[in-house]
């Protein structure tokens, strides 16, 4: 077991860790920008404009 935490602990696994999460985050806000296109129209203003007033998204941004 303290094989696994000095690899998960060392730079290159702390390097691995952190493009994990970024590419999770990457994708994940792929997919829900691909599903807001599926949203009926009134959902989707609404949901633009409350990911807008978060500031996850832009107001004019074409979905």
């Amino acid at each position: 077991m303290t094989e696994l935490w000095d690899i998960i602990l060392s730079p290159y696994g702390l390097a691995l860790y952190v493009g994990f999460w970024i590419l999770k985050l990457m994708f994940g806000g792929w997919v829900i920008g691909k599903m807001i296109a599926f949203l009926p129209v009134k959902a989707r203003r609404k949901t633009q404009v409350t990911l807008a007033r978060l500031g996850l998204r832009g107001r004019n941004r074409a979905a």
